[in-house]
C-alpha cells in the first residue's frame, strides 16, 4: 500500500537559490550559513566540565555558483552580501574546471557579529 501524503497549513518554504543575493559571480546553484563561534569549558578537580561560555559569534558563509566570465573575481577580504546578511568578508575564492562541465566557483566567507565595517 502506497503512503498518501497531504499537507496543510500556512507555513512557508523556501525552496530554491532565486532569494541568496550576491549574485555578482554567475548563477547560484547552492548557498550555506552556518552559525557558529569559539567555546570554552572550565572543568572542575573532577575533569567534569560545570561552565560554558560561548562568544565570538559568526555565521560561516559558502556559496556555488556557475561563473560567469564577464563577472570580476572578489578579493579576499572583500564585504559582501549574501543569504539576508551584510559585511560578509570574503575568507577564499575557488574556480572549479572539469571535463565537459562549466567553470565553477566556490566562495567561502565569514560575518563576525561584533565586526564593524566601516
Amino acid at each position: 500500500m502506497a503512503d498518501n501524503y497531504r499537507i496543510q497549513g500556512t507555513g512557508a518554504i523556501a525552496f530554491g537559490t532565486e532569494d541568496v543575493g550576491y549574485t555578482d559571480v554567475g548563477v547560484i546553484q547552492s548557498a550555506s550559513n552556518q552559525l557558529g563561534g569559539d567555546k570554552l569549558e572550565l572543568k572542575n578537580r573532577k575533569g567534569n566540565v560545570f561552565l560554558v561560555v560561548y562568544f565570538n559569534e559568526k555565521n560561516e558563509c559558502e556559496l556555488k555558483a556557475i561563473f560567469d566570465t564577464g563577472f570580476a573575481l572578489p578579493a579576499r577580504g572583500d564585504a559582501i552580501a549574501i543569504l539576508d546578511l551584510t559585511n560578509v568578508l570574503v575568507d577564499d575564492v575557488t574556480l572549479n574546471y572539469e571535463n565537459e562541465k562549466e567553470c565553477g566557483i566556490t566562495i567561502k566567507a565569514t560575518r563576525y557579529a561584533a565586526l564593524v565595517i566601516d
